[in-house]
């Protein structure tokens, strides 16, 4: 009997429905102990609160609510200071996320739109009963596989390395982890073995105080660089890290061809004077300055 901790960070509330499908999933294997833990940003109604509470997805839930810092990263380590690490086999992180803006997001020479971005990530982990049940057998059958995410999403720590370096020199060195290449999940959203996340509790870093969540930030902040210490964490001893959602029609939607296509269709980016252009056809259809809800 494999022991989960599940960690969801809901701060769009709509997009809970969905969420909620693939705690099914998890919690519907019959090999797990699953315990779910959910955390809402400080804000939401307490009609929604009580309706997560009572939900039918598991009778062990446990909801929180907590002030909007350090984006899904802060709620995470939040969790995981409630609990013994000793007590679970692995440790799932899911978070609702923006998707609604209109352009793509670039990784390995892939191309996927905002609107897919959460569902790659999350279908990864727990797309379907039989995809949660594979990725149980390949952490059973490869014990150097320390983490599972989408197989789009796992890119090299050179990514955007020029904003994220400081904060990631901080919290390697204040860990004393190797200094070394390593992949990592980008979208921080994963399954890990627990004991990979010990690190976090030996050297401080997770009672870490971050800033406060900015909508549409670029980086640059303790939890982006979390994003990609978590990773480290997995290189550092000497495991991998996988992702198994590989297929002809994923590696289809997010060729360059239908990104080209989406692009032609419409398009919707943040320039570099920070408006908000929208194409359609090509066609400029509006070009307003850019304001965060």
């Amino acid at each position: 009997m494999y022991k989960i901790a599940v960690h969801v960070h809901v701060f769009y509330i709509k997009q809970w429905p969905m969420l909620e499908k693939y705690l099914r999933n998890i919690v519907g294997n019959r090999n797990c102990s699953v315990k779910i833990f959910v955390t809402l940003a400080e804000g939401i109604a307490s009609d929604q609160i009580e309706k997560i509470t009572k939900s039918a997805v598991s009778s062990d839930i446990k909801v929180m609510t907590l002030p909007n810092r350090g984006y899904d990263v802060e709620p995470f380590f939040t969790v995981l200071r409630s609990v013994s690490l000793d007590d679970f086999d692995f440790v799932i992180k899911m978070h609702t996320k923006n998707i609604r803006w209109g352009i793509d997001v670039s990784f390995n020479d892939r191309y996927i739109s905002r609107l897919r971005w959460p569902k790659f990530l999350m279908n990864a982990i727990a797309g379907s009963p039989e995809i949660f049940q594979n990725n149980l057998e390949q952490f059973q059958s490869d014990s150097e596989l320390g983490m599972i995410g989408s197989h789009y999403t796992i890119i090299d720590s050179s990514y955007n390395k020029e904003t994220e370096q400081k904060n990631i020199d901080y919290f390697r060195e204040k860990m004393n982890l190797k200094n070394i290449p390593f992949v990592f999940v980008a979208g921080t959203m994963f399954m890990i073995r627990a004991h990979l996340l010990k690190p976090l509790f030996d050297t401080g870093v997770i009672n870490e105080e971050f800033e406060h969540s900015v909508q549409r930030s670029l980086g640059g902040t303790k939890a982006h660089a979390l994003e990609r210490i978590f990773g480290l964490l997995v290189a550092d001893k000497g495991m991998k890290i996988k992702g198994f959602d590989q297929s002809w029609y994923n590696d289809f939607v997010t060729s360059r061809f239908m990104h080209t296509i989406r692009r032609f269709f419409f398009d919707k980016r943040v320039t570099n004077n920070g408006n908000v252009l929208i194409r359609v056809f090509r066609i400029p259809v509006s070009n307003k300055k850019y304001s965060p809800k």
